[in-house]
């Protein structure tokens, strides 16, 4: 939407919500939400500041976006790009101690420096997760395999259940 006008009400409000105002005007963004007065609810961050503002549907335009696609859309894409790239993993599954709380055990194996996904297991004592690597080069499958040994030689937990590292979707 571009934002065509001040409303009125702008006038009685503070001088830092009258200036992010002023900056708006000319200015197309998106919706972000409508309240249940119907107003518009646009974020003027990246654009012309960090603030927020509610608009109403009279002071704002519709606008078509040109055919060329804006940063914030292109960066959108761009980060769901990089989620849908396979990439290396290693699952492993990890038994403790009863004395021994998990949330101890997790932050064990979140000091080696990797993306980390787990869940507990309370009644079975386990914890079940997955290091992942950045992207599927050779590098960052041999990061994972130094993660490997490292993880087969040291005594921190009383059992440890390692799977092959694979290239994941």
């Amino acid at each position: 939407m571009r934002v065509v006008s001040v409303p009125d009400s702008v006038a009685r409000m503070a001088s830092a919500t009258k200036r992010a105002f002023s900056r708006a005007v000319g200015k197309t963004f998106q919706i972000e939400a409508f309240d249940e007065l119907g107003c518009a609810e646009l974020d003027l961050s990246g654009k012309v500041g960090l603030d927020t503002i509610w608009i109403e549907p009279s002071c704002v335009q519709r606008f078509r976006r040109p055919r060329k696609q804006s940063l914030r859309f292109r960066r959108t894409l761009m980060s769901r790009r990089k989620l849908d790239r396979p990439r290396w993993s290693l699952r492993y599954v990890v038994k403790y101690r009863p004395k021994d709380n998990p949330n101890r055990v997790v932050e064990r194996l979140q000091r080696f420096s990797l993306n980390h996904g787990w869940y507990v297991l309370n009644d079975r004592m386990e914890i079940h997760g997955t290091f992942y690597a950045q992207d599927k080069t050779l590098s960052s499958r041999r990061r994972l395999e130094q993660l490997r040994t490292e993880l087969l030689q040291n005594d921190l937990f009383p059992s440890l259940r390692l799977a092959r590292i694979r290239l994941s979707a």
